[in-house]
Formats: structure tokens, sequence, C-alpha cells
């Protein structure tokens, strides 16, 4: 029993609709800019996961960021009843302290297994757009 991370998206906001489809917001589609540092970052997290068979699974992510803070661990489980069929689960409000430049990087590992880099997005100091609006 294996269980894939298909994608991980990070955002700052991710809502369900009353069809169950989900709207994510302000994705991080490139670096993650900030203004200055230290900087409080609330991120979520929305991870589409394929599972190779039926069955219930224990599953752990874990995030580590450029300020060499302890790792955040996220442990949780998915149960696959009827169809092998991509899910996907949402990581709420991850709060980082970011404290220099560098990447946030995210593992995953199923069970006892081993870590695995699923997830690299880098984090820099530069003009933050507002508005939609270039910069002067």
């Amino acid at each position: 029993m294996s269980t894939k991370v298909e994608s991980i998206i990070l955002c700052e906001d991710v809502r369900k609709e009353i069809t169950n489809k989900e709207i994510l917001i302000g994705v991080y589609s490139g670096n993650i800019v900030v203004k200055s540092y230290p900087t409080m970052l609330r991120l979520n997290l929305w991870v589409e996961l394929l599972p190779d068979s039926i069955g219930e699974r224990s599953l752990h992510l874990k995030v580590d960021t450029p300020s060499g803070n302890p790792p955040i661990e996220i442990d949780f489980k998915m149960d696959v009843n009827d169809q092998i069929t991509p899910g996907a689960v949402t990581i709420p409000k991850l709060a980082m302290n970011i404290e220099r430049d560098g990447e946030i990087v995210i593992s995953f590992k199923e069970n006892d297994g081993e870590w695995a880099v699923v997830k690299r997005k880098k984090v820099m100091r530069g003009v933050v757009m507002s508005g939609g609006l270039a910069p002067n």
C-alpha cells in the first residue's frame, strides 16, 4: 500500500463551495516575496494524493522553514474505501515565522516510511506588489 503526492499548492486560503468544489485563494505560483524580516506567514497547504489501493493509511507531512525553527509536523489518516482515485486534503493556517531568505521544504511519508521531499518554495525579500499595480 502506498500513496503518491500528486501536487502541493501553497495559498492564503481554501474555501469549500456547496457543490463540494474547493476554491484556492492567493496561490503562490512562484517565489514567496516578503517586504521584510522577520515576517509571519500563514499558509494553507492543498495536497492532492493518489493512493494505489483501498484501505486506511497513516500519512505525515513535515514543513521546514529557512529560519531553522523546529519543523511543523502534520499527521493525518486517509481511508480509501471504494475507488482508487485522487483525493485532496487541506492543511489550514500553518503559521511560519520566517527570518531570512531560503526555502520552505515540504516532506512526506506514509506510515513509518522514509521522509521524501515533495515540494520546495523559495522565500525571498523584495518589492511586494499591492492592488495589482507595478511599483513606480
